[in-house]
């Protein structure tokens, strides 16, 4: 019996901790392509972005393997979904915002179509910081859609 008093004094002090040494900065994760359909040349692409110790904006994402890229969203208009080029997407302190299908997403157009699955390609995203623009390098790869959730 005494374990279990213990064991909720420890989570409870824990639970009133500092959240640790964790800095401010942009945290990119799970990032791919999706390989386009045979013939075209346009393909999309997801994300998981956080900033941590700030609100950010991602404002743009480049790659030698891409004509350009566009930072998309999906609204409704009179019933229906449409995709819309946007000029930012906005990153909330803390928070996970997920770029993927049917939602905030990055579209590649003039994709390289000799990259196939199992490919990777490099790609800068620029962010929006306090102090002005910041840029990650990444290596994104290359996915068959059915590899998405």
């Amino acid at each position: 019996m005494r374990f279990i008093p213990s064991a909720v004094f420890l989570s409870a002090l824990l639970a009133c901790s500092p959240a640790g040494d964790t800095a401010p900065g942009i945290s990119v994760d799970g990032a791919y392509i999706i390989d386009p359909a045979a013939g075209r040349d346009v393909a999309a692409g997801g994300m998981v972005i956080r900033a941590t110790g700030m609100s950010s904006r991602l404002l743009s994402a480049d790659s030698p393997s891409a004509e350009r890229i566009e930072l998309h969203t999906h609204v409704e208009t009179d019933g229906v979904m449409q995709m819309r080029q946007v000029e930012a997407i906005d990153l909330p302190d803390g928070e996970d915002v997920a770029l993927k299908r049917g939602g905030h997403h990055l579209m590649l157009f003039g994709f390289d179509a000799d990259l196939t699955p199992g490919d990777t390609i490099e790609m800068t995203l620029t962010f929006e910081m306090d102090e002005g623009e910041e840029t990650q390098r990444l290596s994104v790869p290359v996915v068959d859609l059915s590899d998405i959730n």
